[in-house]
């Protein structure tokens, strides 16, 4: 007999998976439904796109994108909308959105060329920090995009951020080993970081490739200098104007060398030929300056000094010339100059008066150097002082001592028309080794005026974006300039400060909005280097035109103590 079909009875379980099922379903739809609708407009930009109908295609990306955010090749294609639709900036946000969501992005569609060429377009517009994300992920796409390292290279560097930029161009030549201008812009990098033996080898294989090349000749030649190998640095300039017989600046840089060999004739000779051919060149007119100078010819090399001045008033070695043979001058003609009452103006005219007579102008005279910077009084006791300086304010540009040099410091104040400021001599204390990266130096003077008393140490690290004020005698300016500006950023050594610094300002004291000192600082640069935290691709550069860094003043406080001081 047939046993009766039973119906199977639900369980509590099977009741419980399939409700599961149709919630995660209904949950899933919308999204499912969000997904193919990011796709529909993504086709349709693509449609828009090949017709050139750019605005309907970048209205079609955005909106696919607003439904599904981490869509990479929305963006990619949004990109190039853009970047056809000259909206360049806007089209460096819609790529690098893209990368970020998919950094693991394969070359597709020509991107890292399209990356390559936004790049060159952002560069020629100026907006150099733009370009060189572009080149970053153009690289990050495909390292084998030779003419994208190249151009990130040279974006770099002119950001001076020359480690960077040398690595750029080592790609380069890593990929295309004969490719003289990576050498040529190797080198350069090399220069700049004064590498001078790995950028005389990087040259000497420039020249290699490409013999008849005058500037490698003087580019090598240049180096040469820096080592102290003049002779062949003169053939190296000989060979170079062989090759281009009317470049001033050539003539310029072959009197240089002819100049430290001490045929000062020949090295007229030459300046003349340069100023010939390069009447506007305001180093040419110092260098023959300097040579008129060595053969007593003071009037004719004031006149020329003044020329320099004239076609570049930040000519720092010509504007010392001019004021230290003027003060010499004036000296010469009235000694009594020299015991002249000081003329200190009141806190009234001049608010910052107490703070500049405690800063001084630290000058420096050798038979091979002359130089300037700035100090300023640490302590005293009675008319004894101690002033803090950076180490290569007071030594030659080997950043040694030479032994015959004279250091003097000058005092603040306004003399009247014809008259000269105070100077007293200085000897040095304490300098750092030249390899020590903390370049610092201590000055002692004594019949140092009474009322010039020392400046107050911060006791705590500056806050980033705290305001500060740098005073010193930059040769773009005067002497005494107060510069404004903020803290950067801060690292374990050094302070980067968003002021516009120069030559001069090395030395002096930063000044926080108590006016105490919480730094020393030691460089002027263009631009100031990333932080370590800076993602270099999705966050926008910091660099700020007119960049200072110092030195931590707890730092200099420590070194001070080893000493003793």
């Amino acid at each position: 007999m047939r046993s009766p079909h039973l119906k199977p009875k639900s369980s509590p379980n099977g009741k419980f998976f399939r409700l599961l099922v149709l919630v995660s379903l209904l949950i899933a739809a919308p999204l499912l439904t969000l997904q193919v609708a990011a796709r529909v407009y993504l086709m349709q930009g693509d449609r828009f796109l090949a017709q050139n109908q750019l605005e309907k295609a970048i209205n079609s990306y955005s909106t696919a994108t607003k439904l599904q955010a981490n869509f990479a090749t929305v963006y990619l294609r949004l990109g190039k909308a853009l970047q056809k639709n000259q909206q360049f900036t806007e089209a460096l946000k819609a790529y690098n959105q893209a990368f970020l969501i998919n950094p693991d992005l394969t070359v597709q569609s020509d991107l890292a060329s399209d990356l390559t060429r936004l790049g060159a377009v952002l560069l020629k517009k100026g907006n150099v920090s733009e370009a060189i994300i572009a080149y970053q992920i153009a690289v990050a796409i495909d390292p084998l995009a030779i003419e994208a390292n190249h151009n990130l290279g040279k974006a770099l560097a002119q950001q001076q951020r020359w480690q960077e930029a040398g690595q750029a161009f080592n790609q380069v030549i890593l990929f295309d080993p004969d490719n003289a201008q990576a050498y040529t812009n190797l080198g350069n990098a090399l220069f700049k970081q004064e590498k001078w033996h790995e950028a005389k080898k990087i040259y000497e294989k420039a020249l290699e490739l490409t013999p008849k090349d005058a500037l490698i000749h003087q580019r090598l030649a240049e180096i040469l200098v820096e080592i102290g190998e003049f002779n062949s640095a003169e053939t190296l300039y000989l060979k170079a104007l062989a090759l281009a017989p009317n470049q001033g600046d050539l003539y310029n840089g072959l009197g240089q060398v002819l100049y430290e060999q001490k045929k000062v004739d020949e090295a007229i000779n030459a300046y003349q030929k340069a100023i010939k051919l390069s009447p506007n060149n305001p180093e040419i007119y110092k260098n023959f300056c300097f040579a008129r100078h060595t053969q007593h010819q003071y009037e004719e090399a004031l006149k020329l000094c003044r020329q320099a001045m004239t076609l570049n008033p930040a000519e720092g070695g010509a504007k010392f010339y001019v004021m230290e043979v003027e003060r010499a001058l004036a000296i010469l003609k009235n000694p009594n100059l020299l015991q002249m009452p000081e003329r200190i103006p009141s806190p009234q005219t001049d608010p910052y008066i107490s703070y500049k007579r405690s800063i001084v102008k630290v000058v420096i005279k050798s038979s091979n150097y002359q130089g300037v910077g700035t100090g300023w009084v640490l302590k005293r006791e009675g008319k004894n002082a101690l002033i803090v300086t950076n180490r290569h304010v007071v030594t030659n540009p080997e950043q040694k001592q030479e032994q015959d040099a004279k250091i003097e410091v000058e005092l603040y104040s306004q003399p009247p028309a014809g008259q000269i400021r105070k100077r007293i001599p200085a000897h040095l204390l304490e300098k750092t080794d030249p390899n020590d990266w903390l370049d610092i130096a201590v000055l002692k003077v004594t019949d140092l005026p009474q009322d010039i008393q020392p400046l107050s140490l911060s006791s705590v690290s500056p806050p980033e974006a705290s305001k500060i004020e740098v005073i010193g005698h930059p040769i773009t300016g005067d002497d005494w300039s107060v510069a404004s500006g903020q803290v950067q950023s801060v690292t374990e050594q050094e302070l980067y400060l968003s002021v516009v610094l120069a030559s001069g300002n090395s030395g002096g004291p930063v000044l926080d909005s108590n006016y105490q000192v919480i730094g020393v600082v030691v460089k002027a640069g263009l631009f100031c280097p990333q932080t370590s935290s800076n993602n270099q691709i999705n966050v926008s550069l910091l660099n700020k035109l007119g960049c200072g860094i110092a030195f931590p003043i707890e730092l200099v406080q420590e070194r001070l103590n080893q000493w003793g001081i």
